[in-house]
């Protein structure tokens, strides 16, 4: 049975957010301001789930989504949002990350958070698409929640080139003996199977405009310390950020569990002829434990789950400055605040649009001796 919903913000994950009877109801692909009739989907206790039924009043903050796919395929949640409207969120979904697992108040937290930075391209912006394929047959992306196969022709945020080589040589792509591909763009040249030349292992963020906002606002960072001895970087993959940092600092320690891309860092260190960076095949946590050096300034770039298990031994080497690169604002907010009770405080967050047309959302911290 429907009823009406009114719609008051958006959450981590995407969905709109409204209360009956002040019950949290969870409605995906919603927006702030939008008066709904819903039905429920699922009542866990707590909070339930909804779907829209009908549209009773949109919110202004609405426009047309340009992906026939939308609602359908996993792959994007708030399509149906203004880009500007995308960016005010994404702040706000980290300021109220701080607020919850950090535990700072708004009004301490919220002088430290940009505003978001866009994205150069809102659509076209991927350099990568992982696909599935079905028994029947099709190529697409998993439908949200379920393993079920959304065929697609072409997707309107992957790089155009990807789309190219989708259309082009989709029979060949049905023909591989495995249930999912990656697609790449490369930085020169058409987009290729991933794994398919040598080359193409070079890890970057998944978004080159903001891979380059994000560069230049690290090597900023350094450029304000005036000479830099020594740089510590984990989870550094094949030397994203490892390389433009050698350019500014006397040494660059780099690490990455991930062999393939530390073997490639060091295939390109020896090709530039570059003899200030040392690359090593280690965890994180291996890295730390083996790290006896001082190190003056340190940057990390975890996966989703964060840094947990070296905060405690990031803030013993007393750097005079840690860069925290996030795509989690709950990871992010908990592991500083675990460096803010190591005796570091947070002086700056600049939120990213690396993903748009999705809720996810990349940070830029900055950390300081307090």
């Amino acid at each position: 049975m429907g009823f009406t919903l009114t719609i008051e913000k958006l959450i981590h994950g995407g969905m709109g957010l409204g209360f009956c009877e002040g019950k949290p109801i969870f409605v995906p692909f919603s927006a702030p301001g939008d008066i709904l009739e819903v039905e429920l989907s699922g009542d866990f206790g707590s909070y339930a789930e909804a779907k829209i039924q009908r549209i009773v009043t949109p919110s202004t903050l609405r426009v047309d989504p340009p992906c026939p796919y939308f609602t359908q395929c996993g792959g994007c949640q708030w399509q149906h949002l203004a880009s500007d409207a995308q960016l005010v969120w994404k702040r706000n979904l980290v300021l109220e990350a701080f607020t919850r697992i950090a535990g700072l108040p708004e009004a301490e937290i919220s002088p430290l958070v940009a505003d978001c930075l866009p994205s150069s391209k809102p659509f076209h912006y991927r350099n990568r698409i992982q696909l599935k394929k079905s028994e029947a047959g099709d190529i697409g992306f998993f439908q949200a929640r379920t393993h079920k196969v959304v065929p697609i022709e072409a997707c309107l945020i992957a790089d155009e080139r990807i789309n190219t080589a989708l259309a082009k040589r989709r029979e060949e792509f049905l023909r591989l003996p495995v249930a999912q591909f990656e697609l790449q763009a490369q930085a020169q040249g058409q987009a290729v199977l991933k794994g398919e030349l040598a080359e193409n292992y070079d890890f970057s963020q998944v978004n080159d405009g903001q891979n380059a906002v994000l560069k230049a606002l690290l090597l900023d960072e350094v450029k304000q310390m005036g000479e830099v001895q020594h740089v510590l970087e984990l989870y550094a993959g094949a030397g994203n950020f490892s390389f433009p940092l050698a350019a500014l600092a006397r040494q660059v320690t780099a690490c990455d569990a991930d062999k393939k891309a530390i073997s490639y860092a060091k295939m390109k260190q020896n090709e530039q002829k570059i003899e200030n960076i040392s690359f090593f095949s280690l965890t994180s946590k291996e890295m730390m434990q083996k790290f006896k050096k001082k190190a003056d300034f340190i940057v990390l770039d975890p996966p989703r789950k964060g840094a947990s298990e070296v905060i405690r031994a990031i803030a013993q080497c007393a750097a005079e400055k840690i860069v925290y690169i996030s795509c989690n604002p709950s990871t992010l907010a908990r592991d500083a605040k675990a460096l803010m009770k190591c005796g570091y405080k947070l002086e700056k967050i600049i939120p990213l649009d690396m993903f748009p047309q999705t809720y996810h959302v990349e940070t830029f911290s900055v950390f300081a001796p307090t």
